[in-house]
């Protein structure tokens, strides 16, 4: 099964950098840079209508900023179930070693269409390759 995780430009130009995903903070019971957080979905659209607005919301991502869904490709290290949501996201897990940049490839975005009175808008999900940004 496919393992995505969302991330803002901000993070993109960072794993650009390092040329890899890494740990990096994250809630208890995981200590700082400990882990880095993936979801488990065989269907990406379901995944990003459950967990979009919230990921969104969580980084404070203002109106025009993309949001972009990246998708771990053959990854075989150490993985659990993510302990620090207590059960709230089961699709979530917890990866303990960095992912190098040759396994990720992003496979969607969206853009922050509104941010108004703490509630955020998403434009539909970009699943088209030609329009979205490379690694």
């Amino acid at each position: 099964m496919p393992y995505y995780r969302f991330i803002t430009e901000e993070e993109l130009d960072l794993i650009r950098r390092h040329r890899a995903l890494s740990p990096q903070g994250h809630y208890p019971p995981y200590k700082p840079n400990e882990i880095i957080c993936v979801f488990e979905s065989g269907d990406l659209a379901a995944l990003f209508k459950r967990y979009g607005t919230a990921l969104t919301e969580q980084r404070e991502m203002g109106t025009g900023k993309k949001l972009i869904a990246i998708e771990v490709v053959g990854f075989s290290g150490r993985m659990e179930l993510d302990k620090s949501q207590n059960g709230g996201w089961p699709e979530s897990r917890a990866i303990f070693d960095p992912i190098p940049l040759e396994q990720l490839r992003i496979v969607a975005q969206a853009v922050v269409e509104q941010m108004r009175g703490g509630q955020v808008s998403l434009s539909p999900l970009q699943i088209e390759p030609q329009n979205l940004p490379h690694l």
